[in-house]
């Protein structure tokens, strides 16, 4: 399986007022060809908009140099609300979070898109604009796509338990993702073995210790995975996989499986 990037470095420049930290191992120069000029905005193209959340958008797109071409993803984050504004005079900002989140991932062997570069330009003491530059992981689909397309049994149970391990593994060291549905983990085959690629990491916490309802929120947030090649008896052994290296934190397994799986049916029952 691949290797997470660890101890990735940042070079911190200054660009048209905005305040940019830039992975070392990216060529300056192909840099300043994405976001160079006197009338940068946080975004440069041509870029297409994709899919996101009515908080952030969301681009992706491609430059090249020497040779070589970088495609990347560009994510704007938008405030919720004037309250959330203000909330980042104390906090540190979405963007600034989520390059933190990366580099707690990586130090788990726990995979995320590599970071490009993050920025923010600050009015006063605001953070009013902020973005993340992200290199695209290639020839790899969400996990309801991929999931959707494992019909031979053996690599099915195979696919699950290396899934389970990855979450049981996250959650054994008291990480939490802030929002682990399915479309916000990617699959990517690695020889006989997948890699999960975990994304929208703003969120994603370490805690001395995992609060239980952050992990019996992604627990639920992962069952919410519907294919018709997917049976009870997968998530069964999913579950099994989990819970052997997470044993020592869930005094009631039985209990918590009851739970999730109740849960998880009055979420569906709200999508009828």
């Amino acid at each position: 399986m691949t290797q997470p990037q660890q101890n990735i470095s940042f070079d911190k420049i200054k660009l048209s007022g905005w305040t940019v930290h830039v992975n070392t191992a990216f060529p300056a120069t192909a840099l300043e060809t994405l976001v160079s000029d006197e009338d940068f905005d946080g975004l440069r193209g041509p870029f297409e908009e994709v899919m996101a959340s009515k908080f952030a958008r969301v681009y992706k797109g491609s430059i090249s140099f020497n040779g070589q071409t970088h495609n990347l993803y560009i994510k704007q984050y938008l405030y919720r609300s004037s309250v959330d504004f203000l909330k980042h005079i104390f906090r540190p900002f979405r963007a600034m979070r989520s390059l933190k989140a990366s580099q707690i991932l990586a130090a788990e062997n726990l995979l995320s898109p590599e970071v490009i570069a993050m920025g923010q330009l600050r009015k006063g003491p605001f953070v009013a604009k902020s973005f993340l530059i992200t290199r695209s992981v290639e020839n790899a689909p969400d996990l309801t796509t991929h999931i959707a397309k494992v019909t031979d049994l053996k690599s099915k149970r195979e696919f699950i338990r290396q899934l389970a391990e990855t979450i049981g593994k996250m959650h054994a060291a008291n990480i939490s993702h802030g929002d682990l549905r399915t479309g916000n983990l990617l699959v990517k085959p690695a020889g006989d073995d997948w890699d999960f690629y975990l994304l929208d990491n703003e969120r994603t916490v370490k805690y001395n210790k995992l609060p239980d309802k952050l992990r019996f929120k992604n627990l639920v947030q992962l069952n919410m995975l519907t294919d018709k090649n997917l049976t009870n008896t997968d998530r069964i052994r999913f579950y099994k996989t989990y819970l052997q290296q997470n044993q020592q934190a869930i005094p009631n397994p039985k209990e918590l499986a009851r739970k999730t799986a109740l849960r998880t049916a009055e979420r569906f029952s709200k999508k009828l």
